[in-house]
């Protein structure tokens, strides 16, 4: 995924490049120190607060606890609703008798 700002895209070696003409050194520059400015200030905000590796990993733990929980449910209502069928349905045989 390429950075694109005021028509300037970020190349795969990390240089600044216009496709119509030569961005002069001072508007790399710039651009470089804006971006960097802009990753220093989203680490200090928000780094301390949440390490994202850590935080992952507790988001997919509570996803396999949910999941499993849900496949619990469905096996615990599965197996209520075949003792229901199995109780209040009459037995095919006496079924078929009755008509």
């Amino acid at each position: 995924m390429s950075i694109r700002i005021g028509g300037f895209e970020r190349n795969a070696d990390g240089n600044w490049q216009n496709a119509e003409s030569v961005a002069s050194d001072t508007l790399k520059d710039v651009l470089d120190d804006a971006e960097m400015q802009i990753v220093l200030h989203v680490q200090a905000r928000w780094a301390p607060k949440f390490d994202l590796d850590t935080r992952l990993e507790e988001i997919e733990e509570r996803l396999d606890t949910h999941h499993h929980r849900i496949a619990k449910t469905q096996q615990d209502l599965s197996r209520e609703i075949d003792i229901r069928r199995h109780h209040s349905c009459p037995s095919t045989s006496s079924h078929s008798l009755a008509r």
